[in-house]
């Protein structure tokens, strides 16, 4: 039997200041399947896999970037092996912005060179404040964020939930 957890506690907790939860997977075979309210959103770095979200499968690979709406029960599996980064933004962050996650649905399976290279430059941006730890650098990795955002709202909704 299958493994399904309600991601409250993520093994990796929001970054300090950061609206995201955000890790590097490396996947060998399958991942658990979870839910959680908050959109989650994976760019693929190496390798190819699968994403199993609600009753679908969806086959990706370097370049594409994978949307998990609100609510989705997922999980990604990859017979060979598969790396990707894995961004799960805050909904009260969006909601800030005056963009409802849990309302909008997006396309699962993206391919966008312009969207894929802003979400790898916030992965790099990331990864680098650590090291880096300037006065800014929060605030640079949020800019990048509200610019993903509108993008992928913009040109990537399949359609939204009416209240």
């Amino acid at each position: 039997m299958e493994t399904l957890a309600y991601e409250t506690d993520h093994k990796y907790s929001m970054l300090e200041g950061l609206p995201l939860v955000f890790h590097t997977d490396p996947v060998k075979r399958n991942v658990y399947a979870n839910w959680h309210e908050n959109i989650e959103i994976l760019a693929c770095i190496e390798g190819e896999g699968t994403l199993f979200c609600d009753s679908e499968s969806h086959d990706f690979t370097v370049g594409d970037i994978l949307v998990i709406n609100s609510n989705q029960v997922h999980r990604v599996g990859s017979e060979n092996g598969v790396t990707y980064h894995c961004f799960i933004i805050d909904n009260d962050f969006c909601n800030k912005y005056g963009i409802d996650m849990t309302k909008l649905r997006f396309r699962t399976r993206i391919t966008d060179k312009e969207l894929y290279k802003t979400f790898i430059h916030i992965a790099e941006l990331i990864c680098r404040i650590n090291d880096e730890n300037k006065l800014y650098s929060k605030a640079e990795i949020c800019s990048y964020i509200l610019l993903a955002l509108p993008m992928l709202c913009r040109d990537f909704t399949e359609s939204s939930v009416n209240d």
